[in-house]
């Protein structure tokens, strides 16, 4: 079932085994798989009774001496531990004061009544932590004391319900009949020195007798009794969340409040605090018993070691805000997902190119394919995306001799737990469960959970032969003196770095591999360095280090481009020119030549084959050559970014971005503009507009408070880079890399290519469908004209003759005869993975030499809670110029962009058949 926004659908929540059922009508003795919950305390003045947990089933042997933390607020906590575990049998008369146990405490203090499971709770005597010490004067005698007549004598209580002596009152249970909602009250005690005569702690009343006559005009009869010690118990709360850190002995409300007995209506007199203050808890510690069983149970279900913790971590959604969350593992197990994948797709294909084997891996790695996993094995049912509602949850009795049982619920609730979940959340899931293993257990454990979700993935990577000339290799060995590495298998390091231009195999295949390769080792790096750092840094940090334009100033530091064997010597030249190649600030305004940095991760890809797949050798290797890798205090925000920020934070207006120029208005109306120049793209300009905007910004003034970010950063736990995988034990040892026999022999040439793929590697853009700024005055062009355009070009490409030519432009103006360029039909919303199409059309227009397709907003319809959007995608052909494509109306504007290069798609192909 599908919500009304498309990328939500609903799901059940798993109930583990272990808290499925009821035990049903009692017949006979019942025996008990019972655990000790004990409580202590971070606040001695109050204590906590400890609890017995009475199972029908056992509890996973992982949840045995557990531990976890409730926080009370203001600098208050509750340290939970579950104890051992024994076999206990309870007769027909326990069971039946059980029951009225929970129906005289759980239904008054919940307001409903206990509902059928197959568990249940009793209170222990004072300090014990053994199962057979229940307190069994406490759940069986919850009754009135016998009560008192006699109004004179002054050891006698006078409730609103009742007149005790004081002697008989050792606890209770009260709710307050002065106020104008019932207030439940716990009694703490009687002051025997204190009635109501007495003085009272506010000024504007003279006594208690006077605060309750003008407060709540009620007026006292029995002014000299005592006065009722009692604390207040409020609505039962989520103590999993983390609370208010405010430490006690600051202004809070008063603890305990004085009350006259003839204004408290006494529920149970025998009920202690300690029993009270654990009630209250307990469902924030069945719940946490709850989650932690579903997380084992899905453990074993996978069939591989994990800790149930890290399990559960891997569950839970930072929207349970429980001081947790999967966000860290999942930043880790993206990049290992990555990396996997690459492995298997250079092993399954091994002739492609790049090109082909990242939309593969694309359709692998996107939300949707994780999503459909995590539905297929039942992932989703397990995860935790909401906070924890107390208000919800039901008390447990044994058996049903409440015959009002099926009253309890006040109102309708879903059996299943049905809850709407965001796929992108059940992918975020996936990919933390990846990390989760990778954390706790090893590599080799995600590879392996990968392939229980359903990735195929190959168990032994073979591959392919490079032959090279023994020459090349000794013109090429100088470079493992730099790399500090001596390879096995030579003819990876010549591939390494040789581009397509030089019209032999070429290291595509490598930076392919080499990319998800760095990528994996950096987060490793930085998850394991910092591990304490939350992920929105960690992102920064990796984006900091894994980006072309630092890996090309590695690539040149190292002198990696004096042995790149290439055609485009002269580009590469007038880049570096006046240059500092050891100062990186020269570097960040401009956009280096791709193929710098692609001699980084294809070098990448030939340790990792080389090696044998040992990735802590390789990490040995590159990490020197990557130094300084980016660390929280040396981060500098992205320019865009930074402007963004300080705008938000200072109140200027937000930044406005024309083509080489960003301008923000200041609070007094000033205007503050930066410029960019030289830009190879709109990126780039955008962002030296940004950093130009940004020293004018600091002259007036306006600097970024990134101080405080520092300061927070520097408390981080951090572990010495050379040491941390290791200290993980993270190594990778599947699938086996096996490289193929092979000699140094002459080199034979391939098959000579196409001119364009030989220039596909410089002109490949760093994204597969980039998001183009936009023209807002942009027309539909003539049709009949574009029409002739393609004909023109494809037939120039194809390399046509004139007949087949004519034909060409012909079919192209038939079908380009409407007013409205062909438009692909069938392409419904679930035909194909978002991104997929646009990927397809990028790459359709590399290998032909064609623009980068650029898509436009062509119309918005609808009213604003269902927009549909139409866009249209330009390709400028070299010869004739821009043809351009519609698309159908989709509901928002990437699966519009994929509907458009369906339609170009699809025309390319018809005119090609």
């Amino acid at each position: 079932m599908t919500s009304d926004s498309d990328d939500m659908d609903m799901y059940e929540t798993i109930i583990p085994d272990v808290f499925q059922g009821q035990l049903g009508v009692f017949s006979e003795n019942l025996t008990f798989h019972t655990y000790v919950l004990s409580f202590s305390s971070s606040d001695d003045r109050f204590s906590y009774r400890n609890f017995a947990l009475f199972l029908s089933s056992k509890l996973d042997a992982s949840l045995e001496n557990e531990t976890f933390e409730l926080d009370l607020g203001r600098g208050r906590n509750v340290v939970v531990r579950l104890g051992s575990m024994q076999n206990i049998s309870l007769d027909s008369d326990k069971v039946a004061a059980v029951n009225q146990f929970y129906e005289n405490v759980f239904a008054t203090l919940w307001r409903r009544w206990p509902h059928l499971q197959p568990y249940f709770l009793l209170p222990l005597l004072p300090g014990k932590i053994n199962v057979l010490d229940v307190d069994w004067n406490c759940v069986q005698s919850l009754t009135p004391p016998s009560m008192v007549s006699d109004s004179d004598d002054k050891s006698v209580l006078h409730f609103a319900n009742y007149s005790l002596r004081a002697t008989d009152i050792k606890g209770g249970l009260i709710l307050t009949k002065h106020t104008n909602e019932p207030v439940f009250h716990s009694l703490l005690g009687v002051l025997k020195e204190t009635t109501a005569q007495s003085p009272f702690s506010n000024p504007k009343y003279s006594t208690y007798s006077d605060y309750f006559l003008k407060r709540h005009n009620m007026k006292l009869q029995y002014p000299a009794q005592p006065l009722l010690k009692v604390k207040m118990l409020g609505d039962v709360q989520n103590y999993l969340l983390p609370r208010s850190t405010d430490m006690p002995g600051t202004s809070h409300r008063k603890s305990t409040i004085e009350l006259p007995p003839e204004l408290c209506i006494l529920l149970e007199p025998e009920l202690d605090y300690s029993v009270v203050a654990s009630v209250m808890v307990l469902p924030s510690v069945i719940y946490r018993l709850e989650c932690l069983s579903a997380a084992a149970q899905l453990t074993k279900l996978v069939g591989i070691h994990i800790s149930t913790t890290m399990m559960l971590m891997a569950l839970t959604s930072a929207s349970c805000n429980e001081g947790f969350s999967l966000e860290r593992l999942e930043f880790l197990g993206d990049s290992f997902l990555k990396f996997a994948l690459s492995l298997h797709l250079v092993s399954e294909y091994p002739e492609e190119q790049e090109g082909f084997l990242t939309q593969k891996r694309q359709e692998q790695i996107s939300n949707s394919n994780l999503h459909r996993f995590g539905v297929q094995r039942g992932l989703v049912t397990y995860m935790r995306d909401g906070q924890f509602e107390p208000k919800d949850w039901i008390a447990p009795v044994p058996c049903s001799s409440l015959a009002s049982h099926e009253k309890l619920l006040g109102r309708k609730f879903c059996d299943k737990g049905h809850r709407w979940l965001r796929r992108k959340s059940v992918a975020d899931v996936m990919e933390a469960i990846i990390g989760a293993y990778i954390t706790d257990n090893s590599a080799d454990a995600a590879y392996h959970f990968m392939t229980w979700a359903g990735f195929k993935l190959v168990d032994r990577c073979l591959v392919p032969v490079f032959s090279c000339q023994a020459s090349e290799v000794d013109d090429i060995c100088n470079l493992e003196k730099i790399i500090g590495y001596t390879f096995r298998n030579k003819c990876f390091l010549v591939e390494a770095f040789t581009h397509a231009s030089s019209s032999v195999q070429s290291y595509q295949r490598l930076e392919y591999l080499g990319d998800a390769v760095l990528d994996y080792l950096i987060v490793l790096h930085l998850y394991a360095s910092y591990p304490s750092l939350q992920p929105g840094l960690l992102s920064d940090l990796k984006a900091a280090t894994v980006n072309n334009v630092w890996f090309a100033f590695v690539a040149v530091r190292h002198n990696f481009h004096k042995y790149l064997r290439h055609n485009h010597k002269k580009e590469i030249d007038e880049y570096l020119l006046n240059k500092n190649v050891q100062c990186f600030l020269d570097w960040q305004l401009e956009q280096p030549p791709k193929c710098l940095s692609d001699l980084v991760e294809s070098l990448a890809g030939a340790l990792l084959f080389d090696t044998g797949g040992n990735l802590e050798l390789v990490w040995s290797i590159l990490e020197p050559l990557l130094r300084p890798i980016a660390s929280p205090e040396s981060l500098a925000l992205h320019p865009v970014r930074e402007l963004q920020e300080l705008c938000q934070l200072k109140e200027i207006s937000a930044p406005s971005y024309n083509v080489g120029t960003c301008s923000v208005t200041l609070a007094d109306g000033g205007l503050v503009t930066g410029q960019g120049s030289g830009g190879a793209n709109k990126r780039l300009l955008k962002k030296q507009s940004s950093v130009d905007a940004l020293k004018r910004l600091k002259a007036l003034g306006f600097q970024h408070p990134r101080h405080e970010l520092l300061r927070a950063i520097r408390a981080e736990t951090h572990i010495e880079a050379s040491k941390v995988i290791i200290n993980n034990g993270l190594n990778f040892s599947v699938p086996v890399i096996k490289c193929m026999e092979s000699e140094l022999e002459p080199f034979v040439p391939p098959v000579a290519s196409s001119s364009s793929s030989a220039e596909s590697d410089l002109s490949r853009q760093e994204s597969l469908a980039p998001d183009h700024d936009l023209p807002s005055d942009l027309e539909p062009g003539n049709t009949e004209h574009e029409s002739d355009v393609l004909a023109a070009s494809l037939a120039e490409e194809f390399g046509l003759d004139d007949a087949t030519s004519h034909l060409l432009e012909q079919h192209c103006s038939a079908t380009a005869s409407s007013t409205v360029p062909p438009r692909h039909e069938g392409g419904g919303i679930d035909s194909y993975i978002v991104g997929a199409p646009r990927a397809e059309l990028q790459i359709l227009c590399q290998k032909r030499r064609w623009s980068d397709p650029e898509y436009i907003i062509s119309e918005e319809t609808g009213p604003p809670h269902m927009r549909q959007y139409i866009l249209a995608v330009k390709i400028s052909l070299p010869i004739h110029g821009p043809v351009t494509f519609y698309g159908e109306p989709q509901r928002d504007v990437k699966r519009a962009k994929d509907s458009a290069a369906n339609a170009a798609i699809a025309y390319f192909k018809t005119l090609l058949l």
